[in-house]
């Protein structure tokens, strides 16, 4: 029961984070993050108590996803959510982390979705040769995780395996080019604080003489305005992350309940 209302909270939450994420610029408000945790602690204190795991799971996630906020790979919101998943949710769902269930989920969606949208664009795309032999590399070591998976009986994982190693594969090939896809030059005045610097197509020298890193802060957009920059290339068509770590609590919720019923 308690599990369920978990879920429905988790469910209830990201929905809202992730309609800001879209529809606000991927603004999502600080006070939405706050509240997640706050809620997500005292939920996970009445109904368990102080599990020191579980806590110390939560505190590990935030820590770790800071630091690659920082390096400005996920946003701030998203390192907030992520941390009161940990708290809110089951630790395991049949063995496996749920947060790995999470993020597996969420990646692989994410990353078909910009696949698709790639090729649905007509964007020309011209893999090197190290890419065609990563790409290679992918599908050959998946390969033969299927199969040794498909040897042990387990059918469902090593559909999965195929799975991971097509779209790891593609997105192989196509990377460098995706990449610059999602690439839009914009007017200093018109960046948003936590955008991402693309800072291999910046001038390096700027880079340097600003003190610029990928994570945009107001310091960074202030340095750039007042060093009258005509335009910078950040990435502003790249989707936002919360939409998908919804889609992946729902498919956790999903493997949860299968896993309740096999009991």
């Amino acid at each position: 029961m308690f599990e369920l209302v978990g879920f429905g909270i988790a469910i209830l939450f990201l929905a809202v984070a992730a309609y800001f994420d879209i529809f606000n610029k991927r603004i999502v408000p600080d006070w939405l993050s706050y509240a997640f945790i706050v809620i997500a602690l005292a939920f996970s204190l009445f109904t368990e108590g102080i599990v020191p795991l579980k806590i110390g799971v939560a505190v590990a996630v935030f820590a770790l996803g800071y630091l690659i906020y920082r390096v400005g790979y996920v946003g701030g919101a998203d390192v907030f959510f992520l941390s009161g998943l940990a708290l809110l949710l089951p630790l395991m769902i049949e063995g496996t982390p749920t947060l790995i269930y999470i993020l597996l989920i969420s990646t692989i969606v994410m990353a078909v979705f910009l696949e698709l949208q790639f090729f649905a664009s007509g964007t020309a795309f011209k893999p090197r040769i190290e890419e065609k032999v990563t790409a290679a590399v992918w599908v050959a070591g998946y390969g033969v995780i299927a199969y040794m998976l498909y040897t042990l009986g387990l059918a469902e994982l090593a559909a999965v395996a195929v799975l991971v190693g097509i779209i790891s594969s593609v997105f192989a090939l196509i990377k460098r080019d995706l990449s610059r896809s999602l690439i839009t030059w914009v007017k200093p005045r018109e960046i948003i604080e936590e955008d991402i610097l693309a800072m291999d197509e910046m001038d390096k020298k700027i880079i340097d003489r600003l003190g610029l890193e990928r994570l945009l802060t107001k310091e960074m957009i202030a340095r750039l305005k007042k060093a009258k920059v005509a335009k910078v290339p950040v990435y502003g068509k790249l989707p936002p992350y919360l939409p998908f770590i919804l889609l992946g609590v729902i498919g956790a919720f999903a493997a949860s309940t299968v896993a309740a019923h096999h009991i």
